[in-house]
């Protein structure tokens, strides 16, 4: 079999993102250029490596029997380029990175202003799209979370380095009665995220182990606009503590009623760790360990946050 890289990320973009265009469109081709390589890379294997279905492509399970030997090649060639260039130059490349929102602001952003790093292109983006575009290689570091309610499902090819633990606190309408156990706003309305999110999902994976379901009163797909549903009155919502500002008018929370927690960590490529990337870890982590001292000691302060 002929591995010929351009055809090799074609393959992988397809995969992944499911039609050509959409692969075309990452890889900066044109679609009649991208199904060229994938017919060619058909013909090297000998075998279909897509089932044409309602204008998106499937992978066949030859597709996915190849997935994991296109992406070892690609990685070993990309690290081998990063690493002639850094010999050659002593240059270090930019590292670019993908992070959900609260996680660009608390996270990112305080350690791009560190400069321990060269920092390229910062992408906002949910924990799916996150580690896709980490896997093809667009991005060298994403910041994903993980909830403690949740069995995670892990790709062997990447590294999770751990920044911090960040509780979902409950927050309510200032002058409500702050319930103590989720159980307690079974009868309340509640404002959640938009379905499908990892927020949404640990608010309803909540609730089930609080035996409640409660009404839904309002959804929303920025952290801000739950806040600001909750400081209008229209209900209770269960928020990340990184997205909750210290001077969050109209809201007050209550520490210690909710059991999620989510762990956001640093992702990158086990191929792809050292240099720079390994210098961006270390500064996210670094940031991290200030925001978790930090947090913690505002809730010890009080438990309202206003």
């Amino acid at each position: 079999m002929d591995l010929d890289p351009a055809r090799a990320r074609c393959f992988l973009e397809v995969v992944e993102r499911g039609t050509v265009a959409a692969a075309a469109g990452a890889l900066g081709y044109s679609p009649p250029a991208v199904s060229q390589q994938i017919a060619k890379l058909e013909r090297s294997v000998g075998v279909a490596l897509f089932d044409r279905m309602s204008g998106r492509l499937r992978p066949t399970p030859a597709a996915r029997a190849l997935v994991p030997h296109v992406y070892a090649v690609l990685d070993s060639l990309e690290a081998g380029r990063r690493a002639a260039r850094s010999a050659a130059s002593g240059d270090r490349e930019p590292v670019r990175v993908a992070a959900f929102p609260s996680a660009v602001v608390s996270l990112v952003a305080p350690a791009a202003r560190r400069r321990r790093f060269p920092l390229g292109l910062v992408r906002e983006a949910e924990d799916d799209v996150g580690l896709r575009e980490l896997a093809l290689g667009h991005v060298e570091v994403a910041l994903v979370q993980e909830h403690n309610h949740q069995v995670p499902e892990r790709d062997p090819r990447l590294a999770y380095h751990r920044l911090l633990h960040d509780p979902l606190d409950l927050v309510v309408p200032e002058g409500w009665p702050p319930p103590a156990r989720l159980a307690d706003a079974a009868d309340l309305p509640w404002v959640v995220s938009s379905e499908g999110s990892p927020c949404w999902r640990s608010t309803v994976d909540a609730w089930a182990g609080a035996g409640i379901a409660p009404p839904v009163a309002g959804q929303g797909i920025e952290l801000t606009t739950l806040l600001a549903l909750v400081a209008g009155g229209v209900g209770v919502a269960l928020v990340p503590r990184l997205g909750i500002p210290t001077r969050a008018a109209g809201v007050v929370v209550a520490p210690g009623a909710s059991p999620v927690v989510r762990t956001v960590y640093a992702v990158t490529r086990r191929t792809h760790g050292q240099g720079a990337v390994a210098d961006a870890v270390a500064t996210l982590q670094e940031v991290a360990a200030e925001v978790e001292v930090r947090e913690s000691g505002r809730w010890q302060r009080g438990p309202a946050a206003r």
